[in-house]
């Protein structure tokens, strides 16, 4: 059940160990319990809206037994909940505020445009935060590596060239078309990777730009190539462009037509009949009965926990906690756990969900799982089967 979540409404879980100390950074402070008070901020959408599922995240986090362990220091975790920023300026502001009220490390459960503000002011600010929606979302907004404050759930997009090659090799189709939009730098540089990805394993595969809201071209760019016998397709189009070219192309044969999209997919996506798409997912997600957000949130909790567990009172401060949590090695999560690279900040290691919409949902087939070697390569290989299907949201 939702509930409403009054703005900056506070939650308090009271993670008790053993003794408290004198040693505290000016992020921290000894409550009159003895007990060392530690502010984390929840950045979210909708924070005070009728909507918001804010409040029960935060509630199951809290109350999911997940605590620092090994650690001396007797802490108080105080959660607080912002309003995502919708801006580059709001997020700057939002930062100061952050910095001022003493708080020390965040999670960021916005997505998308929201998500894209966060990081850089995060760094600047100096304030450790951990990205629950981060595939497309840089988290080295200055620089080739990551900010020693910037932390991410996902697995970068680089992964994408390669598991699409892998899913369109197995769907079993021979000749493929790529479709991207020659007005968008990103559609245009992503489109070209996949299709070398593609020829590299093997596949007849070809390019074609389209202009992004043509949709006279496209109809008849498509119609010449399922003309010539192809029947598989990977689209780098906005979303309303991959559901334009699954209704042409459904009316355009009565052949089975493989569509898949090749950003990480939207939710209302799965309107469009027929379209496949992969999707990262969180290894709590296979285990437990919560759902992806929850899940996440869960994850993102217990890597925060597991860096604070380290520190000790001389080193109580933002900085010393952004090294504990890039020295976390592996977060147990469920049956199975999350495996994180020091370098990167991200996972190195994780399943991925093969998506078909029908029928206004989600059915989900058998999945994939990468790996990221030493040189920074990815490796792909099948996963296990699940079949679930999810309404949209």
């Amino acid at each position: 059940m939702k509930k409403h979540l009054y703005p900056l409404m506070v939650f308090w879980a009271v993670l008790l160990f053993f003794r408290p100390g004198p040693g505290l950074a000016a992020n921290v402070e000894a409550p009159q319990n003895g007990h060392v008070k530690v502010p984390i901020a929840i950045l979210a959408s909708g924070v005070g809206g009728e909507q918001t599922e804010v409040d029960e995240i935060i509630q199951s986090v809290l109350s999911s037994g997940i605590a620092p362990s090994g650690n001396n220091i007797p802490f108080e975790v105080a959660i607080k909940a912002f309003e995502a920023p919708a801006s580059s300026g709001e997020a700057g502001s939002l930062f100061e505020r952050l910095q001022n009220e003493g708080v020390f490390a965040a999670l960021c459960l916005a997505r998308k445009s929201r998500a894209w503000h966060v990081p850089m002011a995060a760094a600047k600010a100096r304030i450790p935060t951990i990205m629950l929606f981060s595939e497309s979302v840089p988290i080295s907004p200055e620089r080739h590596e990551p900010s020693p404050f910037l932390f991410a759930l996902d697995a970068d997009e680089s992964y994408r060239p390669k598991a699409l090659a892998l899913l369109a090799s197995r769907l079993g189709e021979k000749s493929w078309v790529v479709l991207a939009d020659h007005l968008d730098l990103k559609s245009r540089t992503a489109g070209a990777e996949a299709t070398k990805a593609m020829s590299e394993s093997g596949l007849d595969v070809r390019i074609l730009f389209l202009p992004g809201k043509t949709e006279t071209h496209m109809e008849a760019a498509l119609y010449e190539s399922v003309k010539d016998g192809t029947l598989g397709f990977v689209s780098f189009l906005s979303p309303l462009g991959t559901a334009k070219a699954a209704s042409f192309l459904s009316a355009m044969t009565n052949e089975e037509v493989k569509l898949l999209y090749g950003f990480e997919p939207p939710e209302l996506l799965n309107q469009a009949e027929g379209v496949i798409a992969i999707k990262q997912r969180m290894p709590l997600e296979l285990n437990l009965p919560v759902g992806e957000l929850e899940a996440r949130a869960t994850a993102a909790f217990r890597w925060l926990m597991e860096g604070l567990s380290s520190l000790r009172e001389e080193n109580l401060d933002t900085k010393s906690l952004a090294e504990a949590i890039a020295a976390v090695g592996k977060i147990p999560l469920g049956n199975g756990f999350l495996e994180i690279s020091p370098a990167l900040h991200r996972p190195v290691r994780k399943d991925l969900q093969i998506l078909e919409a029908k029928d206004g949902k989600w059915v989900e087939k058998t999945g994939f799982q990468i790996t990221r070697g030493n040189e920074g390569e990815w490796v792909v290989t099948p996963g296990k089967r699940h079949e679930t299907s999810s309404e949209s949201s």
